[in-house]
This record gives structure tokens, C-alpha cells and sequence, in this order.
């Protein structure tokens, strides 16, 4: 995966990840996993160009394996927090979720 967001760029990756609707999990196609016309894609209100330009310089620097490996390791982390299945927050939190978020978007 590191090899294929290498070869788009994180400009074009990262545009990706914040911009793609596409309900369900997120899917990269094989032949085009980041889309082929990234330039037409508008980003969202609360990005910016220069916020784009930004972490995509941070992750040119440094890469997207420290993400991909939280994904990988997602079997494991449930292994190793299994005692803890049930357990209630009990400090205050929030969780703030949007309509389009991909963790929300269930079909029946």
C-alpha cells in the first residue's frame, strides 16, 4: 500500500481520503486506487490549499506507515483489549460524528 501512495503522492492521497463520498468502507480499485482526476476534485470548505500542501509535505517527509500499520495491527489490538469488552467511559467524552463519515455509513 506504502508503494502505491507513494507513486500518487500524499497530495493526491490525502485529497482522496477527505474528499471521497463513495457510501460504504473505503475501496481503492486496483488499476486506480487515489482516481485519475485528482485536480478536479474540490476539497472541503474547512481544508484549505495551504493545509493540504502542509501535511502533505509532513507525509512525503515521513510516509503513511504509521497509519496503515494501526489498521494492520486491528486484530491484534482487539486481542490484547478483550478484558476490557463492556467497560464504560467513565470520565466525560464526545464523540462528534458527520452523516457522511465512513464509520456511519451502514447499509441494511
Amino acid at each position: 500500500m506504502e508503494l502505491e501512495m507513494a507513486r500518487y503522492g500524499a497530495e493526491a492521497v490525502i485529497k482522496k481520503i477527505l474528499t471521497d463520498r463513495t457510501p460504504g468502507p473505503p475501496c481503492l480499485p486496483k488499476e486506480t486506487p487515489f482516481g485519475s482526476n485528482i485536480a478536479d476534485i474540490k476539497l472541503p470548505t474547512w481544508f484549505t490549499e495551504d493545509d493540504l500542501k502542509y501535511y502533505a509535505q509532513k507525509y512525503e517527509k515521513r510516509g503513511f506507515t504509521g497509519g496503515l500499520n494501526y489498521y494492520r495491527a486491528l486484530d491484534l489490538n482487539w486481542e490484547l483489549t478483550a478484558a476490557w469488552t463492556g467497560s464504560k467511559v467513565k470520565v466525560p467524552v464526545k464523540f462528534v460524528v458527520g452523516m457522511l463519515t465512513w464509520c456511519t455509513l451502514r447499509q441494511e
